[in-house]
This record gives C-alpha cells, sequence and structure tokens, in this order.
C-alpha cells in the first residue's frame, strides 16, 4: 500500500480527484469510459483551460493517463471494452477519499464513522438481498439513513448513485432523505427488468443536477411531473422512450441530448417549438408523428438549422395517417437541417417531391448517410451531388421504377465516391439499376443489399456470364465486399461471387438460397450456376438439396477442407473423372442421399488426402469391395462401393449409417486394407457386420491402429470376429445390439467398454 500511495501522490490535483470516485464503485465494476468521463464531467473536474478540443477528448486523455499509470487497466471484448480498477488501488481509494465518498453496501449497512464532509454517496443493493417494506433489511436501512440524515449535510451532495435494485423500498427513503439535494449534480439509478417501480417525484427538485443516468433503469416508463424544472441538466442517458416524454422540455436549455420528441396534438408542452431553444442538442434527435404539426409556421420554430451539434436526425409520419400533401410539403420544407447534418431518416412523408434542401445546390452536402422510408415523393433527389455520401438506403418508395438515371442527376468525378452502403428494400415498381458505368461510380461500394423487389430484372452487374477466370476479371463494383439478395424473383444474376475479392454472398430464391462467407458456403436448393473459380479461400462447402454438383467445378476450390452433400439426388455429373481431378477434401460426409456407390467411389478416387469419411442413410450404395478387386470399370454395378488404395494411408475415421441395405462379404475385403484407420462407427447396419459371425470370416484383426470402435442398433450380429478384434483397441462402445453380441464384448480387456 505504500508504494500505491507514492504513485498516487505524485498524480495531479484532477486526476487524484478522478481516482477518488472509483470507491463509490464495488471491487472490479466494469467501467464504461464514457461513464467515467461523464462523471468528471458532471463534477468539474475536467479542466479545459489551455485546451483546444472538446470536454470528451480531454476526459479521454485523463483516463488514459489513469490507464498507463497502472491504476485502472482496459479490458478489450469482441465489440466492447471496458474498465477496471485494481483491487489494491480500490483499497486505496477508499482510504483516501473517506471525507468525500461513502459506499453502502445495503446488506451490512453501518455508518459511525461518517465524514460530516461527505458529498459522495453510492448505495450498492445486491440483487440476491430483499428490501421488501418490513423485512429485517428495510428496517435496517431506514434506522441507519436516519442516523446518515443527522450526521450529514445532505443538501451538500454532489453525486449520488443507486447501482443494483432500486425497489419501492428505496423510493420511500429517498423521499425523505433525499429530497433537497439542491446542489446534486449527478445521479445514477439503476432497476432491473420486470418491476413496475417509478420514478421518485422529488428529482424534480434537483435544480443543479446536470447528469442523469438511467441506462441500468427498466422500471415504469413514465417520468415523474415536473422535469422541465431541471433547466441545468445536460444529459440524460436513458432509451428514448423516456426522452418523449417530458412536457416543456424547451425549458431545458442546456440538455445536450434528446434522442426521442414526439408532437402531440391535443398535450400542451409536445409542440415543435419546444425544441426552438434547445441549441445544444448533439448525437442523434427522432421527431415523430409529424402529421400533427398544424403549419409549416409551427415546424419552422423548431429551428433545427441552427443545431450545429446535431449528428442524426430523423423526420417520421404516421403511417395510418389521412395524408395532406400540401401540408407535409411544407412542413418538411421548414425542417430544414444545419449543414453539420450527418445522418438524415426521412420516413412516411406524404408530400409530392423532396424538400429544396435536397437539391443540388442545398447546403446538406455533408450527409453521409440518407435513408428514405416510404416517401411519396414523385422524383427522388440528385444522389450523385451528395459527394459525401457513404451510405444511402431506399425502402417502400412505390413511385420509384428505376435506380440510376435522373436520380444520380448531373454526374461529375466526384459523384458517388465515397458510397460504401447501398440497399433497396421493399420496392414494388424498382425494374431496372440504369448505367453501366459502374466501376467510376460505385469504386467504394463495399455492401449492395437488395430486398423484396419483385418487379426487379436486372443490375449493373447481370450481363456478367462470370462463367470463367477471364470474366472474373470485370470491375463490377471492384470493392464490393457484401452482395446480399433476397425475395427478387425476376432478377438475372450472373454465377455468383462475381469477384474473388468479395467476402460474403447471400441470395435468397423461391426455389433455393446460398450463402457464402469466404471460407464456408451453404448451398440449399439453389441450382443455378456458382462461380467457383472465385472462391480461392473456400474451406467448407455444404450442399444440401441441390440436383448438380460439378467434380470439374470443385477442382476450383484450391483450398476445399470439408464437403458436406445432404438431401441430393444423384448429384456429381462428371462422376467419370473421377481419379482424373484431384480435391484437397480432408472430410467427407454424405447424408440422405441418392448417390450410388459408384458415383461416390468415384469422388473418394479425387480425395487423396481425406481423413473423416461419413456416410448417412444412403439407400442406393450397397456393396463394399476394394478398388484392386475390380476388373473393369465399365462393368461395375452402380450400388458397388469401393475404397481407393490411398486410403489405406489417410482415412482416420469412418462413420457408415443406416445404410441398410449395404453388405460386405468377407471375401470382398472391402474396409480390411484401411489400415491406418483409427476409429469406426456402424450403426444401423446388419448387413454390414453380418459377416462376424462367419467361419470365414477373417481380416478385421488388421485393423492395427484401430483404437475406437462403435456398434449401434445392428441387432442381428450376434458374435466378434472369430479372430478378434485389434489389439490396439482402446475404446469399445456397443448400443441397441444382440444380448449375444454383449455377452462376448464382456469378456474382452478393453480400456474403455461401454454396452447399452
Amino acid at each position: 500500500m505504500p508504494a500505491l500511495r507514492i504513485s498516487y501522490h505524485y498524480l495531479p490535483f484532477h486526476l487524484k480527484k478522478c481516482f477518488q470516485l472509483c470507491a463509490l464503485f464495488l471491487e472490479d465494476y466494469e467501467f464504461d469510459g464514457l461513464e467515467l468521463i461523464n462523471m468528471w464531467k458532471a463534477l468539474g473536474i475536467i479542466d479545459l483551460s489551455g485546451q483546444n478540443t472538446s470536454i470528451e477528448q480531454v476526459g479521454l486523455q485523463y483516463l488514459n493517463t489513469l490507464v498507463n499509470t497502472g491504476i485502472f487497466s482496459k479490458v478489450n471484448k469482441e465489440t466492447y471494452s471496458y474498465y477496471v480498477v485494481h483491487d489494491l488501488f480500490h483499497e486505496l481509494a477508499q482510504c483516501i477519499s473517506s471525507y468525500d465518498c461513502m459506499r453502502i453496501d445495503c446488506s451490512n449497512i453501518r455508518y459511525e464513522s461518517a465524514q460530516s464532509s461527505i458529498c459522495h454517496i453510492s448505495f450498492i443493493a445486491q440483487d440476491s438481498t430483499t428490501y421488501s417494506e418490513g423485512s429485517e433489511f428495510y428496517e435496517n436501512i431506514r434506522k441507519e439513513t436516519d442516523k446518515l440524515k443527522q450526521t450529514l449535510d445532505i443538501g451538500n451532495l454532489r453525486t449520488l448513485l443507486f447501482i443494483g435494485k432500486y425497489t419501492a423500498s428505496f423510493d420511500k427513503i429517498f423521499q425523505d432523505i433525499f429530497s433537497k439535494l439542491i446542489h446534486l449534480r449527478y445521479l445514477k439509478i439503476q432497476l432491473p427488468f420486470g418491476s413496475v417501480t417509478s420514478l421518485p417525484d422529488t428529482i424534480t427538485r434537483f435544480y443543479d443536477l446536470e447528469f442523469f443516468d438511467l441506462k441500468g433503469w427498466d422500471g415504469d416508463s413514465s417520468l415523474p411531473r415536473g422535469m422541465s424544472r431541471l433547466v441545468n441538466l445536460r444529459h440524460l442517458l436513458s432509451h428514448k422512450e423516456l426522452h418523449c416524454k417530458i412536457p416543456g422540455v424547451g425549458k431545458m436549455k442546456f440538455l445536450q441530448e434528446l434522442r426521442k420528441f414526439q408532437v402531440r396534438k391535443h398535450d400542451i408542452g409536445f409542440e415543435l417549438r419546444e425544441l426552438e431553444e434547445l441549441k445544444e442538442l448533439g448525437g442523434s434527435l427522432s421527431i415523430c408523428n409529424l402529421e400533427n404539426v398544424k403549419t409549416k409556421g409551427d415546424a419552422a420554430r423548431a429551428k433545427l438549422m441552427l443545431k450545429d451539434k446535431l449528428d442524426k436526425l430523423k423526420l417520421v409520419w404516421d403511417s395510418q395517417r389521412n395524408r395532406k400533401p400540401t401540408l407535409e410539403a411544407d412542413v418538411l420544407e421548414s425542417l430544414r437541417p444545419h449543414p453539420n447534418l450527418r445522418e438524415l431518416c426521412i420516413k412516411d412523408h406524404g408530400g409530392s417531391t423532396y424538400p429544396t434542401w435536397l437539391r443540388a445546390d442545398s447546403s446538406i452536402k455533408m450527409l453521409k448517410s440518407l435513408h428514405l422510408h416510404g416517401v411519396s415523393w414523385t422524383t427522388l433527389p440528385p444522389f450523385g451531388h451528395m459527394s459525401h455520401l457513404m451510405e444511402l438506403k431506399l425502402e417502400k418508395i412505390s413511385s420509384m421504377h428505376q435506380f440510376g438515371g435522373t436520380e444520380f442527376g448531373h454526374i461529375t468525378d466526384r459523384s458517388f465516391q465515397k458510397l460504401a452502403v447501398l440497399k433497396l428494400t421493399d420496392m414494388p415498381q424498382l425494374e431496372k439499376w440504369v448505367g453501366e458505368d459502374t466501376q467510376r461510380l460505385f469504386h467504394q461500394l463495399r455492401k449492395l443489399a437488395i430486398t423484396n423487389c419483385p418487379k426487379l430484372t436486372e443490375l449493373s452487374f447481370s450481363v456478367c456470364t462470370g462463367s470463367s477466370p477471364q470474366d472474373s476479371n470485370t470491375t463490377w463494383f471492384p470493392n464490393l465486399r457484401e452482395l446480399v439478395i433476397e425475395a427478387c424473383p425476376q432478377l438475372s444474376l450472373p454465377p455468383l461471387p462475381h469477384t474473388s475479392t468479395i467476402d460474403h454472398v447471400s441470395v435468397q430464391t423461391t426455389e433455393g438460397s446460398f450463402s457464402y462467407h469466404r471460407k464456408d458456403l451453404v448451398i440449399d436448393a439453389y441450382n443455378r450456376a456458382l462461380a467457383f473459380h472465385n472462391m480461392h479461400k473456400l474451406e467448407e462447402l455444404y450442399a444440401c438439396k441441390i440436383s448438380l454438383l460439378s467434380l470439374t467445378g470443385l477442382q476450383k476450390l484450391t483450398s476445399l477442407r470439408k464437403l458436406d452433400i445432404r438431401y441430393c439426388g444423384s448429384v456429381l455429373c462428371d462422376a467419370n473423372l473421377g481419379g482424373v481431378i484431384a480435391l484437397p477434401v480432408k472430410s467427407l460426409m454424405i447424408y440422405d442421399s441418392a448417390i450410388t456407390g459408384k458415383e461416390l467411389s468415384n469422388l473418394l478416387k479425387c480425395c487423396s488426402d481425406l481423413t473423416y469419411l461419413e456416410v448417412f442413410d444412403c439407400p442406393n450404395i450397397t456393396r463394399l469391395c476394394r478398388t484392386h478387386d475390380l476388373e473393369r470399370e465399365d462393368e461395375v454395378e452402380e450400388g458397388l462401393l469401393s475404397f481407393p488404395s490411398h486410403l489405406s494411408i489417410s482415412l482416420l475415421k469412418l462413420e457408415i449409417c443406416n445404410c441398410k441395405k449395404l453388405f460386405l462379404h468377407p471375401e470382398d475385403g472391402g474396409i480390411g486394407h484401411l489400415t491406418s484407420l483409427q476409429s469406426l462407427q456402424i450403426q444401423g447396419c446388419d448387413e454390414l457386420l453380418s459377416w462376424w459371425s462367419m467361419e470365414e470370416a477373417i481380416g478385421f484383426i488388421a485393423f492395427f491402429s484401430l483404437k475406437v470402435l462403435l456398434i449401434d442398433t445392428c441387432p442381428g450380429i450376434q458374435s466378434l470376429p472369430k479372430e478378434g478384434l485389434p489389439t490396439s483397441l482402446e475404446q469399445l462402445e456397443v448400443y441397441n445390439c444382440s444380448k449375444e453380441l454383449k455377452e462376448h464384448c464382456k469378456k474382452l480387456k478393453v480400456e474403455k467398454l461401454k454396452l447399452y
């Protein structure tokens, strides 16, 4: 601890204050970085003097310094990161902050040593503890908080946290003790999901409150009446449904986030003019029920054009209303945002045309994302003039018959040069994509998603055949990484993926689908041509309900390691090429398919490195034999499965299941030459092992590498082979077989024996 005190001693004063506040939280508490910065900001700890940057950036510098000194540890997860205070530093924080901070564990409360100078308090309520009125814990809390009220000057509190489980019992204590926190700056209240507890009414008296954290609040979604009295509130962190329930929110002039505002026709305090004085609004704002705006003058009073800190804006009309095209056009025209706006969504607007501020000569040229949903415009704005646009979403626009042409406007060298994401969804009249110069216009496009466009017949790359490596050099969307096409029954497509640089392709049609993710491909009843020559990194192929699978095509999958074929017919269209073509497949699975023994034999000839083979429910495979036992290839019966000689070296695991007609005669050899086999599983194949009971049965002991043998649902097998089992066997499992076989097995000396 002395060494830690030295580290603390050399911290600047402002970082000491930041560190002390950690005492309010439990050990190993996972801090969100923004949570810490907001607390420091609300308490005036962050010093901006001499800084030419935002308060958030300075706060991040503080946090990084505390990480570099070893006080905080940053933990990075796949989708998020958090900060943790080292245990010893947490103890130090409690020691040095005892005059300022108090953490109260509600399951074990004692305040006899509380300092009168305390100005930061946290209540930690564990989920497993019962705090209902009348309980021992509740009475203890009530008794001790009365002492707290006598000891401390409650009115001087700057920070109050309720972490864990804020219940109705706490609400009564809150109303009694914390009713006059006129200097409170930071308030955090958590409530687990499913509770009906309401927020305390006394909150509306905290006139100096700057930061109210309700991210963990899942209780009653209503707010206390008079929330607009919190005129100094800068941050209200909560789900957006709480944001839209503050009548008279316009009085809260310093508010920096209002995620949702709902215009109401009959409720006072929910008119658009409430937004007029909220000049500090930043982040995202969604304005809903704009059909309730009476005049364009009312809309203009929102003064969105003056809100330069706003990044995202969503303007929404009720889709079920009676539309008033002229009024709605005027209202949208009056809602012109500031030029700094980065993301805009307009939903279900009933006017006949887009607003002038979306025209080519408008100042709204910094848009990075534009989403138009269900608008009634006869023409669309000139997207080609939005030179900073990175994402464009068009959805449910019935007037749109083509993408391109007039919608692009006058094309320049800057048109669409930053567009990375394009989504066309639920476009009932869209027929085609006009324009062929996709290489120049959409050079940076990385994701293209087209969903439910029933009349769409062609895209700009539909004419690309893509059937040869030469065609793959065609630069249609040269940087495209993701292509999604769903429910477009008339759309003509080239073999996909049409370029080797693409990472993800998903296509769903009425007949079937396929999904390609760079290293794996799933084909489900999709029988259109695929561009295997563009799948150089594909490692796993799952083919389900397909009619044809070409060995020549599979040969182009130079990285293929796993091939899984399910519910298919006689899939190999060029099975006679077996042995001529080489596949790098190591794992092969055939499930419930009409593939014949002859076809599978030819496929196995191509897989010289195969280590795992599973054959499940394939009725057209009827007999096993070794390849060199065959005399003439053209005389081989269709049901005969032969294992090529190279499998004796490579194959390690073999599973044959539910092939009820499959027969192995001891004279055929069959699998006896698979000397490298380590695991053998036979299930539901009575005929396959019926030769065990024959006097002439030989060869099974030749599996000198076999370690695991599993026999399941083979009641016809009465005994083990006369020559016995391989001495290498370590594990034998027998399920649902005859009593005679189990009795034979009990006599064996096997390390792991399971009989069921």
